[in-house]
C-alpha cells in the first residue's frame, strides 16, 4: 500500500491488549489503556506532521473496540474531516466484503502470514501430539477455563488453539491472492481521497 500510494509504513506494534488470548502461553498483553493511548498519540502526531491519510491496519480483532469510544478516532475524525483514517482489520478495512470471515490462528490468519513472513511460518509444527504442560502457562487450569465457541483447547491436536477452518489447508497462492485483495481495495479508498 505504502509503495503504491507514496505513503510512508510505521513500524507494527506488536503489543497488543483484550480478547481472551491472555490464556494461551506466549501470548503478552499490555494494559489496554496503555496499548490505545500509544495508538491514538502516533494517529494525533501523524496528523500534526501533516499526513492526509492513515491507514490503521488492525491485526486482531480486540483492536477495533480499543480505539473506538470517547476521545477515540470518531473523536479524531471529528476534529480533522480533511484526513482520512481507515482503521479495521483484514476483513473490515476492505470496502468490498469479498473476503472471508475472520478467524483465530487458523486458515484466514495463517493465509496472511504466509504471505507476508512466509520464512517464518512452518506448517510441520501443527502435529498432533502436544502437552499440556507445554502448551498452557503455568498457572492456567485447563479445566476451568471459560471457553469460547469453536477455538480448539485440546493441546494434543494439529489445530490446538484454532478457530476457523484448519491452517494445514494453507496454500500460498490463496494467501497472495487475500493479501492482494485487501491492497487493492485500500489503495482505492487512498487515491481517492488524495483526488479531492
Amino acid at each position: 500500500m505504502a509503495e503504491i500510494t507514496g505513503g510512508l509504513l510505521m513500524p507494527t506494534m506488536w503489543w497488543g491488549a483484550g480478547g481472551g488470548h491472555e490464556r494461551f502461553k506466549w501470548t503478552f498483553y499490555q494494559d489496554p489503556d496503555a496499548a490505545r493511548s500509544i495508538v491514538l498519540d502516533t494517529v494525533q502526531n501523524l496528523i500534526r506532521f501533516g499526513s492526509r491519510v492513515i491507514v490503521l491496519l488492525e491485526g486482531h480483532y480486540p483492536w477495533e473496540g480499543l480505539l473506538n469510544g470517547p476521545g477515540g478516532l470518531d473523536t479524531i475524525r471529528r476534529a480533522h474531516p480533511e484526513v482520512l483514517i481507515l482503521d479495521g482489520n483484514e476483513v473490515s478495512i476492505t470496502e468490498d466484503g469479498s473476503l472471508p470471515p475472520g478467524d483465530h490462528a487458523a486458515l484466514q490468519e495463517t493465509l496472511y502470514g504466509l504471505d507476508l513472513l512466509g520464512e517464518l511460518i512452518d506448517l510441520a509444527a501443527l502435529h498432533p501430539g502436544r502437552s499440556e504442560q507445554t502448551s498452557w502457562p503455568s498457572d492456567v487450569s485447563v479445566e476451568t477455563l471459560t471457553r469460547f465457541p469453536g477455538v480448539e483447547y485440546d493441546a494434543s491436536k494439529p489445530n490446538f488453539a484454532q478457530m476457523g477452518a484448519s491452517a494445514l489447508d494453507a496454500d500460498r497462492m490463496q494467501a497472495e491472492k487475500q493479501v492482494n485483495s485487501i491492497v487493492e481495495s485500500v489503495t482505492k479508498s487512498i487515491k481517492a481521497h488524495l483526488e479531492e
